[in-house]
Formats: structure tokens, C-alpha cells, sequence
């Protein structure tokens, strides 16, 4: 169909797709998808006023959720985040099945204000699940990220239908908890005099893209299987996949060849945590705090899985 085709060239050439939706709106003036048409090859265009217009207009006719997201979209960049918030809810009533997505622009706009000020409501889930949701973004947005896992986690428990929506929120938080994962420095060493590992150390502890270094990393592992730094890189990059199972394997290979190597015992203590095995995580902790070098990180995760154990437990 010659709307779909015309919407599919608006990236690529909007001033043409322009032109296409105008002829059609000449013979069909209240064509609600040519006119969303015209108002995406406008907001590509940035003539935004006039594609707002037009989406407005198309809302006129009959609501539908493409003008409403739109219209979203456009109050957030003008930083009208109530207004936004409004029209994404408006959307997801209509058509619930874009909740994931619109979720995504509503953590946009928690991302630009000021936590005190986190005042605003959803209404994609249940009231549990949402007030839940809220109440992770908030941990999310003051950079407590175990606690914003356990917000979300608990709002999948309270509304299944969530799942997609909380799959997404998680994921997120996953990259913060590979960032607590311990290396050895980059500037060592034990790096530095090797040009395999330095290149592997740029991308995981500098770039930060552990899945980057997969290749290069087996590569290297295959000619140096019990290297204790390619070991625990292979165990980091493990845990960037999800795979804690794997990662758990390669920071005890590290471990089976070196019982005081520090930097896999924490890691797995990250990744026992990550498990909810609180108790594992603790008890290498506890060893760990003989190490005077790493005590102050090795503190704060113990003190913070006390908090949580503590949380849990019955008065």
C-alpha cells in the first residue's frame, strides 16, 4: 500500500515522502494515517509546530496511539514532562500492547528531572506494579541500582504482564552491575608488557564493552588457557551475558589456580549477589576484608548485602 511504502521513506527521503502524503490528502482530507504521515516527514523535516499541528489534527478525527506518542515525543523535547507524560499515558490505554516501548521514553523523562520532583504517575500495570516501577526508577535515578533491581523485580511478581517492560528496565540496570566488577589495572604490569591483554583491558575497563572483547578474548584463552587475568576478563565478559553459571566457572578457575587472587574472588562475590546467594556473597567478602588495598569496595558491597539480608529478615 502506497502509505505504508511512503512511510517507510521517510528517513531516508522525507521531503519526497512529503509530497506523497499531501496528493493523497488532497482526495482523502481526513485520512488519519496520511495525516500522521505528514507529520513525521514535518518532524523529520524539524518544521515540529506544523507537524504538531497535524497530529493534533489527526487526534481531531479519531484518537490513535501513533499521533499520541508523537505528540509525546515532541513535549519532551520541549521539556514539557507532564504534558509528555499525559500523551504516553493516553497511548498505552489505547493500545497497551506498546507499553515496553513507551516506557522507554517515560524513563527519558525521569532521567531529566530532579528526583524530589519525581511526582508523576503510571498507568501501564496494576497500582502495585506501578507504584513499584516508580519507586526503581527513583533508587535507579540516585544510582542505587541493587535496590532499583529488587523495585523491579518485585513489580513482575505484583503484574505478569509486565514482563517485557521490566525484561528491558533490568537489562539496563545489568551494565551498572558490571561496572562493580575488579580488575587488575590496565597500567600494570602484567598488561602493560603484553599487547593481547592491553588491547582486551582498553575494551572492557575503558570502552566498557565487554562483548567487544569476545573474540580476541577466546582467542587468547586458547593459547594461554590458565591465564589469570584472561580468566577473570572471560568471567566478566560471562556475566555481561547473563551467563552467572559460566561466569562463576571462570572466576573458580581463576580461583583453583590462585586461591588469593582477589579480583575473582570478588567478582564472584558480584555475581553471587546478582543470584540473590547472599549468604556465598558474604562469606568471600569476609575473607576478602584481610586485603587492606581493596578494603573500602570490599566494605561498602558487605555493608550493602547486610542492609539488604537484614531487610528481608522477620522482626
Amino acid at each position: 500500500m502506497l502509505i505504508e511504502k511512503t512511510f517507510g521513506e521517510i528517513h531516508e527521503n522525507p521531503e519526497k515522502s512529503l509530497d506523497i502524503f499531501n496528493e493523497i490528502l488532497k482526495r482523502e482530507p481526513n485520512n488519519i494515517k496520511a495525516i500522521n504521515g505528514k507529520a513525521s516527514a514535518l518532524m523529520k523535516l524539524k518544521q515540529t509546530s506544523k507537524a504538531e499541528k497535524y497530529f493534533n489534527k489527526s487526534l481531531s478525527i479519531k484518537e490513535n496511539s501513533s499521533a499520541l506518542i508523537n505528540l509525546g515525543i515532541i513535549s519532551k523535547n520541549r521539556d514539557e514532562y507532564e504534558k509528555a507524560w499525559n500523551y504516553f499515558d493516553n497511548a498505552i490505554k489505547l493500545k497497551p500492547e506498546l507499553s515496553d516501548v513507551i516506557t522507554v521514553f517515560k524513563k527519558e523523562i525521569f532521567d531529566k528531572l530532579e528526583v524530589d520532583n519525581l511526582d508523576l504517575k503510571l498507568e501501564n500495570f496494576n497500582d502495585k506494579a506501578n507504584k513499584l516501577i516508580i519507586e526503581g526508577l527513583k533508587n535507579e535515578k540516585k544510582g542505587k541500582y541493587w535496590d532499583a533491581l529488587d523495585s523491579y523485580e518485585n513489580a513482575l511478581i505484583a503484574d505478569s504482564s509486565s514482563e517485557e517492560v521490566m525484561f528491558s528496565l533490568i537489562k539496563r540496570l545489568n551494565v551498572h552491575f558490571q561496572n562493580e566488577l575488579i580488575y587488575e589495572d590496565k597500567n600494570s604490569e602484567n598488561i602493560m608488557n603484553n599487547p593481547i591483554k592491553r588491547k582486551i583491558a582498553e575494551i572492557i575497563i575503558i570502552q566498557k564493552r565487554p562483548k567487544k572483547a569476545t573474540n580476541i578474548l577466546n582467542k587468547a584463552l586458547t593459547e594461554n588457557p590458565n591465564d589469570l587475568i584472561l580468566l577473570n576478563f572471560k568471567g566478566g565478559v560471562e556475566f555481561s551475558f547473563d551467563n552467572y553459571q559460566e561466569s562463576i566457572r571462570y572466576f573458580d578457575k581463576c580461583l583453583n589456580l590462585d586461591s588469593h587472587y582477589v579480583y575473582a574472588a570478588f567478582n564472584k562475590s558480584i555475581v553471587f549477589r546478582r543470584l540473590e546467594r547472599y549468604e556465598d556473597a558474604l562469606e568471600i567478602l569476609d575473607n576478602l576484608l584481610e586485603r587492606p588495598e581493596f578494603y573500602n569496595i570490599i566494605r561498602y558491597q558487605k555493608s550493602d548485602i547486610l542492609k539488604k539480608v537484614q531487610s528481608e529478615s522477620p522482626p
